[in-house]
This record gives C-alpha cells, sequence and structure tokens, in this order.
C-alpha cells in the first residue's frame, strides 16, 4: 500500500473515531479525531507528490505545494491551522470543558476544508479515496445536516469553557 494511501485509511479512521467519541459524549477526543483525519487527509495528496514531512513540516509543505499553486484555497490552510490550535487546547488545556455545540461549531469551521480536500483526492490518479468520502458522508449526515433542533449557542468562546460546576 501506498503512503498515500494509509494516509487515507488513517483518516478514514479518524472520522470514525470522531463520531464514536461524539457519540458517546466524549468531546476533547472528537476534536482530537477531526484534527487528524484533516491533518491524514492533507498528508495523502503530498505523499503522491512523493513529500514526506514531519507533523510541523506537514502545514508548511501543505502551504508551499497546495496552497502557493492555487491548487488548495489559503481558507482551506487556515482551516487546517485552527483545527489544529483547537486540538491542542483540548488535548492539554485540562482546565476547559468541551461540549457537543463546541464540536459542532468546530464541525461546521472545519466542513469546507474536507470539502475541498475531498475533491482533491477524488483527482488523484490511482488513488482509492472511496472509504475516506464515504467515512466523511457519515460523519456530515450525522453532524452537518440540521435533523434535530438546535440548541441556543453555547456561551463558549470556542476555547473551551471553565469546567460546569456539579
Amino acid at each position: 500500500m501506498s503512503l498515500a494511501q494509509w494516509e487515507l485509511y488513517a483518516a478514514d479512521e479518524e472520522l470514525r473515531s470522531f463520531l464514536v467519541n461524539l457519540g458517546a459524549g466524549i468531546h476533547r477526543k472528537a476534536l482530537h479525531s477531526l484534527y487528524f483525519a484533516a491533518f491524514h487527509a492533507v498528508r495523502s495528496p503530498l505523499a503522491t507528490s512523493g513529500i514526506e514531512a514531519t507533523h510541523k513540516g506537514v502545514h508548511v509543505a501543505f502551504a508551499l505545494n497546495l496552497v502557493k499553486p492555487g491548487t488548495v484555497s489559503s481558507a482551506t490552510a487556515k482551516i487546517l491551522s485552527e483545527l489544529q490550535a483547537v486540538r491542542e487546547r483540548a488535548d492539554y488545556q485540562v482546565e476547559l470543558s468541551y461540549d457537543a455545540a463546541d464540536v459542532a461549531r468546530h464541525f461546521g469551521t472545519a466542513r469546507p476544508l474536507f470539502e475541498e480536500l475531498l475533491a482533491l483526492l477524488a483527482s488523484v490518479r490511482g488513488l482509492r479515496s472511496a472509504r475516506f468520502a464515504a467515512a466523511w458522508g457519515e460523519v456530515d449526515e450525522e453532524c452537518g445536516a440540521p435533523k434535530r433542533k438546535r440548541r441556543a449557542p453555547s456561551r463558549s468562546s470556542g476555547r473551551g469553557s471553565p469546567p460546569r460546576a456539579r
């Protein structure tokens, strides 16, 4: 299996993990998985060009090889950076708490990135992206469709909120 294909499988697993964690009310891990799904989805087209990079290097390689030539929009690159910042806060700032509304808001932010990456991945010859596309479809259906009555917006700043009193 090529590295590009492996990255797509990793993105697929992270999207599925996102759904499981969201369903279980494990919001920090859902945000973690949302970022890593995007991260691996970005690494896949880079790998098709023979570009392998460290975690930090992926953001630079993404900007130089996909954003600068206009293959991917600069807005998409900003979304990846925003998701990384959210993931780092969720992973390391334990004094913050997250709820389903926080996850839904960040999912909404991430949606254009995934849609643009799906279009790009579908155009890469020899790359089997159907499994990733199916996982995205499940996540988008679960989180993106206004199936249920929405709660009032959270008063959280998007950076988590202080722990709730019990």
